[in-house]
C-alpha cells in the first residue's frame, strides 16, 4: 500500500463530507417549521360596486311574537369599492336608507347614514363603527369608534376575538365567535324562496346580545337578529334581507 499525502488526504475526506451534507441540509429543510395554511374561506361576502340590497325589518315584543305595525325597510347602495378612510385605501362605502313605517309612510326618508366596510383575504368582514353607532342609537351610550371585525371564518368553530375592549365607558370586552357549522338561511329574496348557506355569528358584550348571519349568493348580511334588548324587558328586533340587484 502506497503513503498518502496529506494533500490527497485532504481531497478524499471534502469527497467523502459533500454527501452527508447534503443529507443533512436536505434533513434539515424537511424537518424546518412551515407557515400554517389557512384554509379559504367556504362562503366569502362581497359587496359589489352599485349593487343595492333591501331589508326588512321588525320588532318582537318579549314573548317573541312579531309586531306587524313596527315594519319599516333600509335599503342599501354601495357607492364606492376602493375609497381611502380611516387608515385603508380598500373601504366599501355603503350608503344606507331608512325609510318609513311600512303600514304609514313606505317610502318616505326617515334617515341617511354612510356605513364603511373591509373585506380581508382571508373571507373576514369589518364595519368602521360598528358598535358605536349600535350604543349610541340604543343606550346613547357615547364610544370612540373603530374597525369592528364581524366575521373571521378562520375562528369558525373555534375561539372568539375581541371586537372591543373595555374602556370608560364599557365595563365587558365585545366579543364575537362564529358558530362551527355553516346553517341553511331559508327566506324570500327578490319574491323567489332562497336557501342560502350563511356564517353565523354570535356578538356578545355589556347589554348586547347580537347574531348575524353573513352569505355569500347574494354576498351579503342575510339576517339579524337582536335580543339585547330583552336585558330591559323591551323588545327583540330582526332585520331580513328581502331584495338585491345593481
Amino acid at each position: 500500500m502506497f503513503p498518502l499525502s496529506s494533500g490527497r488526504v485532504t481531497s478524499i475526506l471534502r469527497w467523502l463530507a459533500l454527501p452527508i451534507f447534503l443529507c443533512c441540509v436536505n434533513s434539515c429543510r424537511e424537518n424546518a417549521p412551515s407557515s400554517p395554511v389557512v384554509p379559504p374561506p367556504a362562503i366569502r361576502v362581497a359587496f359589489p360596486h352599485l349593487s343595492y340590497s333591501a331589508f326588512d325589518n321588525w320588532k318582537y315584543s318579549p314573548r317573541g311574537i312579531r309586531i306587524p305595525s313596527s315594519q319599516f325597510r333600509t335599503a342599501w347602495r354601495v357607492q364606492d369599492t376602493a375609497a381611502t378612510a380611516f387608515g385603508y385605501s380598500d373601504v366599501i362605502v355603503v350608503v344606507d336608507s331608512t325609510l318609513g313605517s311600512v303600514s304609514e309612510n313606505p317610502d318616505s326618508l326617515a334617515t341617511l347614514t354612510t356605513r364603511y366596510f373591509r373585506l380581508t383575504e382571508d373571507g373576514g368582514v369589518a364595519e368602521y363603527g360598528f358598535l358605536a353607532r349600535l350604543l349610541a342609537l340604543r343606550d346613547s351610550i357615547s364610544t370612540v369608534p373603530s374597525w369592528d371585525t364581524l366575521l373571521l371564518p378562520s375562528r369558525q368553530g373555534g375561539s372568539s376575538w375581541i371586537i372591543a375592549s373595555p374602556d370608560s365607558t364599557v365595563s365587558q370586552p365585545y366579543a364575537g365567535r362564529c358558530l362551527p357549522d355553516l346553517e341553511t338561511v331559508y327566506d324570500n329574496v327578490n319574491g323567489n324562496a332562497e336557501a342560502v348557506p350563511a356564517y353565523h355569528v354570535e356578538v356578545t358584550g355589556e347589554h348586547l346580545i347580537l347574531e348575524l348571519w353573513f352569505g355569500g349568493t347574494p354576498g351579503s348580511i342575510l339576517r339579524v337578529w337582536d335580543q339585547s334588548d330583552v336585558l330591559y324587558n323591551r323588545t327583540f328586533q330582526e332585520v331580513r334581507l328581502r331584495q338585491v340587484g345593481g
